[in-house]
């Protein structure tokens, strides 16, 4: 009796990688032996490589956030394969299982991408106290967390650390204006913010 190869994935994936004819939109490729990333087609041609990792659910992936530095975006087919390798090993297409694609999918496009940290002046002189951590996502969300902003008191306490969340119109949050009635506290306007939850400011 011949051996089961599908019990050996990668010996699997390297057989259907090689009967595989191009890039198609929801290829799974398997990397660094183990390691699978999701192939997304955009609408302008370009391609996007997206880390994915066995979920709890039976036969199902999910977005990985640990390995965000494998996220590849504006590759052509060169560039793709410079990665998957010019034999690739490939594990599945997702692209019928469309919940599951777009969960993937949605979960990157609300995931920041921390670009660094800014040092906000002091408007009265002396050292900065407040530093901006600036990160950007490809789609902004109702409710996105878009990066962090830390306050040094100079009490050597530590800094007060604050998520900053874009603010749509689709959020309904309020201003206390003090009255007592909280039925006529203005609305809060559209824009970034620093939540500071603890003490119900922004």
């Amino acid at each position: 009796m011949n051996e089961n190869i599908a019990s050996n994935t990668l010996e699997f994936a390297a057989i259907k990688g090689a009967g595989a004819t191009g890039l198609v939109n929801g290829n799974i490729y398997i990397v660094n032996t183990d390691e699978k990333l999701l192939l997304v087609e955009e609408n302008d041609g370009s391609y996007a490589l997206i880390p994915v990792a066995d979920s709890a659910g039976d036969f199902t992936l999910e977005y990985d956030d640990t390995r965000q530095d494998q996220i590849s975006t504006d590759l052509d087919a060169d560039g793709v394969e410079a990665i998957i390798g010019s034999n690739p090993y490939l594990d599945d297409n997702i692209l019928l299982q469309l919940n599951m694609y777009n969960d993937i999918v949605q979960a990157l496009s609300s995931t920041p991408t921390f670009l660094g940290d800014v040092d906000l002046p002091d408007p009265y002189g002396g050292d900065p106290n407040v530093s901006l951590k600036v990160a950007a996502v490809p789609e902004f969300t109702p409710g996105a967390f878009i990066g962090e902003l830390s306050f040094d008191d100079g009490s050597g306490g530590g800094d007060l650390v604050l998520p900053i969340y874009e603010i749509t119109s689709a959020e309904t949050m309020f201003i206390e204006d003090g009255d007592g009635d909280w039925t006529n506290d203005p609305r809060l306007a559209t824009g970034n913010y620093a939540m500071d939850f603890n003490n119900e400011r922004v």
